[in-house]
Order: C-alpha cells, then sequence, then structure tokens
C-alpha cells in the first residue's frame, strides 16, 4: 500500500496530539500505542508480491505457493489509484475508531499526569517570582542578597519551562474531549482552529477576585524575561492547571466608556474614562452612540 495516500486530517491532528503529550514523558495507553505501530507499518507497506515471487523462484521454499504469489502480484500491479484508496479509507478508518476508543479510556488520567507536570513548572516559577523582581534590570541584582540573586535567575528559566507546558496542557486538554477553540462563523473542525485566549486563561490561570481587564492585560503580556507568566504572579494571580470539571471560557472584558463631564469650572468639561469591569462601576444613565475601536462613548 503506497504511503503517499494522506490519513484524515483529524486524525493527523489526534496522532500529532499524542506525540507532544508522549514526548514529554507522559505515555499514552498500550493498546493506543500498539494500533499505532500497525498503522505505521500498514503505511509503510508497498508492492512487494512481485519481490516475494521472484525470492520464491531463485530460493525456493517448501510449501511455497508460486500460484498464489503469482496472482498476488498481478492483482497488485493491476491495483489502480482509487481501488488502493479505497482500500486505505477502509483500513484506516476502522483503526482510528479503535485509537480514538483507546485513548478515550485514558484520557482524563493522561491530562491529570499531564496537569500535574504543569503545576509542577507553574509552582516553581511563582516560588522564584515572588522571591524577587523578575523584571528587575540585572544592575538592581548586584548588591542584592544571594537567594534574590538566585531566584532572579531561576525565574526566567521557569518561565520559559511554562512555555514549553503549555502546548502539553493544551493537547491533553484536546484530547481529553474538551473545546477551547475560537469559536468562528464558519465552525471549522477541531483540529483547524487555534485555541482561544479565552478558553487558556481559564485553563491556566485562577482568576478569583482579580481584575478582569489586568488579567487579560497580563495575558496578552509579550515583553520582559518572563512575559505574561511574570505579569500574571504581579496581580497576584495563581498559575495552574484546571481540573477541567467545572471547565469554561473567561469572559473578555467589556469595552471601556468615554464620557465628559462637567468641569470644575463653570463652561469647561473633563474628559472620564469608565471601566464596566470595576467594582464600584455604575452604568451611565443616558448612553448615546457607539463610537467603535472596541469603546462606548456616553455623554
Amino acid at each position: 500500500m503506497p504511503q503517499h495516500v494522506p490519513l484524515p486530517e483529524r486524525f493527523t491532528a489526534h496522532r500529532r496530539l499524542v506525540a507532544t503529550i508522549t514526548d514529554a514523558g507522559v505515555t499514552p495507553p498500550t493498546r493506543w500505542t500498539e494500533l499505532n505501530d500497525r498503522l505505521n507499518d500498514f503505511l509503510a507497506l508497498e508492492n512487494t508480491a512481485a519481490h516475494r515471487l521472484a525470492d520464491a523462484v531463485v530460493e525456493p521454499k517448501r510449501n511455497t505457493d508460486l500460484a498464489m504469489l503469482r496472482v498476488m502480484a498481478l492483482a497488485e500491479e493491476s491495483a489502480g489509484p482509487e481501488r488502493v484508496a479505497r482500500i486505505h479509507r477502509v483500513v484506516v478508518g476502522a483503526v482510528e475508531e479503535q485509537m480514538n476508543a483507546a485513548y478515550s479510556d485514558a484520557a482524563m488520567d493522561v491530562y491529570r499526569t499531564v496537569a500535574a507536570q504543569f503545576d509542577a513548572a507553574a509552582d516553581g516559577f511563582t516560588a522564584a517570582a515572588t522571591a524577587c523582581d523578575p523584571e528587575a534590570p540585572a544592575t538592581d541584582l548586584v548588591s542584592a542578597p544571594e537567594d534574590q540573586r538566585q531566584a532572579w535567575l531561576t525565574a526566567e528559566l521557569d518561565a520559559v519551562r511554562l512555555d514549553a507546558a503549555l502546548p502539553v496542557l493544551i493537547a491533553a486538554t484536546q484530547l481529553a474531549n474538551t473545546r477551547i477553540e475560537a469559536p468562528t462563523r464558519l465552525a471549522p473542525g477541531w483540529w483547524r482552529a487555534q485555541p482561544a485566549d479565552a478558553a487558556l486563561i481559564a485553563l491556566c490561570v485562577d482568576t478569583s477576585g482579580l481584575h478582569r481587564r489586568r488579567i487579560w492585560e497580563a495575558w496578552q503580556h509579550t515583553g520582559g524575561r518572563t512575559k505574561r507568566w511574570g505579569a500574571l504572579v504581579a496581580l497576584g494571580a495563581r498559575i495552574r492547571a484546571h481540573s477541567l470539571d467545572t471547565f469554561e471560557f473567561y469572559r473578555e472584558p467589556r469595552p471601556l466608556i468615554y464620557r465628559q463631564e462637567q468641569g470644575a469650572e463653570r463652561g469647561t468639561v473633563r474628559n472620564v474614562v469608565l471601566d464596566p469591569e470595576d467594582d464600584d462601576y455604575q452604568a451611565p444613565e443616558q448612553p448615546f452612540a457607539y463610537a467603535g475601536q472596541g469603546h462606548t462613548f456616553t455623554g
């Protein structure tokens, strides 16, 4: 069977996600691995009957059915692309179904193992980032105590560990059949869509009691030595893997509201920015027209 017949996109994505987790040291179910190895053997098949027939003629062995080998060789030579593809689809479809079932039985156990790895990386980073300012310039650490200097060095390394652990956590989440993809109008398959930030925040961060807009700003922070992770810890957020039992997307902050109010002196006005996510926010009494750019303007 020729190698060039492609696997279904969904199945390819499934195998890629499992490979991501396997590369992180988490072994997939034995049954899944056995089926995957057999699938690889099947995909590597070439037209071998003619070679087996030639070997049997050159070096004959007992109980070799030359006529049957000749029939098999002729069948291989006459098989057109459509017939080959049809056989391929039947075999691959059956294997995919069994591999999905084999993984599904262990998906939550695998997720918990991956989540524990992520939590270990998160705890290490948090300990280092709270022992020092991980974004401080190196010159500020010259006279700092040794434990702070060590924490400053460790924080950057642990941030890299978290960056590496996140795709593994995402893969385990998707294989546990928890959808984290950004919704689209065309609704493509999950294997084509990118994970939504709203899902990833919920997956990685305990946001309890924290300002929604500040959380989003921290998550989208890309600068500095420790990127989003340092910004989150600075807010007091706890970085952790969600248990998935009550998983839901973390809503984006509502648009800021810009309005004008009477100034201190008669005939003057002052511009005011209101954040609907503030605890003390009160909606304006008479909002007027929306003015674009993700903001609401009122007077």
